[in-house]
């Protein structure tokens, strides 16, 4: 299994290195017209979701409430990390089969929010955040979620398959969830 860092945008067969099968494939089922207004609702209620638990998080940074974002801060990089986890795995690694260069710029941008994740995370610890820092994650949270939406997430409602789709609603779901206003 390739990860997110590993991906193969060339396209054709799976088989190579790896011993993985490179014999065609038959062609899978596709979700129906209708489904993408269900997906689109999907993914676009994770990323409010995560937007919620975010502002509520600097809603308390913002009124000095540092120890309750120390809190909550691992279970939402968790979180966060899920859903970059379940996009990549299962929607941006059939996405880059046909736009290669805009499935590596995602997956560049989704590489950078991890490191920015960790990065707050160590400056939470040691004390030296600032609500601007706190801030500016968000605003490149929104940026990168505006692009997923008007990119990714079309093709996605078009380009993947029902199982594909299951496995991504699979992937995103956990018993533990950042708790949202």
């Amino acid at each position: 299994m390739r990860l997110f860092g590993e991906h193969d945008f060339r396209g054709g067969g799976s088989g190579g290195p790896s011993g993985e099968s490179s014999a065609p494939r038959s062609e899978p089922a596709r979700t129906a017209p209708t489904a993408p207004t269900a997906i689109d609702a999907m993914l676009g209620e994770d990323h409010a979701r995560l937007e919620r638990a975010f502002d509520a998080m600097l809603a308390g940074a913002e009124r000095g409430a540092w120890d309750d974002l120390r809190l909550r801060w691992p279970a939402f990089g968790r979180e966060l990390t899920r859903h970059m986890d379940a996009e990549e795995i299962r929607i941006i690694s059939g996405f880059g089969r046909e736009h290669p260069r805009e499935a590596r710029s995602l997956l560049d941008e989704h590489a950078r929010i991890r490191a920015q994740l960790t990065e707050l995370e160590v400056e939470l610890e040691t004390g030296n955040v600032t609500v601007e820092r706190a801030r500016a994650f968000l605003i490149d949270l929104r940026e990168h979620a505006a692009r997923e939406d008007a990119v990714l997430y079309p093709w996605a409602a078009r380009g993947l398959d029902d199982l594909a789709w299951e496995r991504f609603r699979f992937a995103l779901s956990g018993e533990q969830r950042c708790e949202c206003p």
